[in-house]
């Protein structure tokens, strides 16, 4: 009986986190996700691209690897899908430029190299499409999941579960860490971004709101994660990202 406690317990805590966001019934009836932000920090700086996503409207789909932009500014959007990235005049819809396979256009690149848009637009995508499929997508008996020791930051303890990813789904590498809070939120999010030269970044969610019964953060900030796993916050501010604006289709 032994043997099969550490499972159980994680089933029992990987339950406790999706019925905090509000449970698969509710979220099965979910096939896009809209919104408005504004999406910033230093990185996109570094990187060439000074608010190329300020003000910008996003959907991400939750029953495929598919992500529009459009930001509200500028005349053009972008789609994206894993091996292929897209951006399409805005006035007639034709075809501006295309990137096969980007995963690929980022070999040899560190963090210092600059991107070209459409490289920014992959990294953008893929990403928040991560951040508003999860935890949802952890319910796949695809991601493997392992309960890590507790962690205390700022007087609070916060479990910690470790994800493996598979294969077929592009994020920021394999294996990642999420920290949940007592109400089963995720509230912390530990992952090293290969195409960011795999520097460690620590992910925090903040300002939950309740849509359609469902549970989002509305502000992320991420920051340099150290090697004793503290972050170096509040500066430098590596990504922010405000949501405005969301609607459930």
């Amino acid at each position: 009986m032994k043997h099969f406690e550490p499972r159980i317990m994680m089933n029992a805590l990987r339950n406790k986190i999706i019925k905090a966001y509000g449970g698969m019934e509710l979220w099965s009836a979910v096939d896009r996700i809209t919104v408005v932000a504004n999406i910033d920090g230093i990185n996109w700086q570094k990187k060439g691209h000074p608010g190329l996503f300020n003000n910008t409207q996003i959907e991400i789909y939750t029953k495929a690897q598919f992500v529009r932009y459009i930001p509200i500014d500028k005349n053009w959007y972008s789609t994206y899908e894993p091996n292929l990235v897209r951006i399409f005049n805005r006035e007639n819809n034709t075809l501006i430029e295309e990137l096969y396979h980007p995963r690929q256009s980022f070999i040899g690149f560190d963090r210092d190299s600059k991107w070209t848009l459409l490289q920014a637009v992959y990294f953008a995508s893929y990403a928040m499409w991560n951040y508003f499929n999860i935890p949802f997508i952890f319910m796949s008996k695809d991601y493997n999941i392992k309960e890590l020791d507790i962690w205390s930051e700022d007087g609070i303890h916060l479990r910690r579960i470790q994800v493996t990813f598979p294969d077929y789904i592009t994020t920021h590498n394999k294996q990642q860490i999420f920290y949940i809070n007592e109400n089963g939120l995720i509230v912390r999010h530990d992952y090293n971004a290969e195409i960011m030269g795999k520097g460690g970044a620590a992910h925090y969610l903040n300002d939950y709101t309740e849509i359609d019964g469902l549970m989002f953060p509305m502000k992320r900030r991420v920051f340099k994660r150290l090697d004793d796993n503290t972050s170096l916050k509040p500066e430098p501010l590596l990504i922010s990202i405000d949501i405005n604006d969301l609607i459930l289709k």
